[in-house]
C-alpha cells in the first residue's frame, strides 16, 4: 500500500490486485474490465449496470445497433484490457 494505492493481498501476503486510492468520503470505484466477458454471456444485463450508463454515447450506439451484442461487448472488453480509457475509442 502506498499513499496513492491500496493493495489486496492473499493469505501469503502476495499482492492479488492494486487499486488507486480514493480520497474523500462516500466515494466508490469499480473496475469493470474483469466482468465484461461475463456480461457478454448475458448481454441484456449490460444495460442494468452503472458502467453502461457511463459509457460514451458512441459505444452505447454501437452496442445498441448490434443484432447480437455479445461480440460488441467482447470487443469492448478487449479494448478495456488495453486502454482503460474509453475516450480514446470514440
Amino acid at each position: 500500500m502506498t499513499h496513492c494505492s491500496v493493495s489486496i493481498l492473499n493469505e501469503d501476503y502476495e499482492e492479488i490486485i492494486r487499486h488507486p486510492r480514493l480520497y474523500g468520503t462516500g466515494l466508490e470505484s469499480m473496475k469493470w474490465t474483469p466482468y465484461l466477458n461475463l456480461i457478454a454471456k448475458k448481454p441484456k444485463s449490460l444495460k442494468q449496470t452503472i458502467f453502461y450508463q457511463e459509457l460514451p454515447d458512441p459505444w452505447k450506439d454501437f452496442i445498441k445497433e448490434q443484432v447480437k451484442p455479445r461480440p460488441a461487448i467482447e470487443l469492448l472488453a478487449d479494448f478495456m484490457k488495453q486502454e482503460e480509457n474509453l475516450e480514446r475509442a470514440t
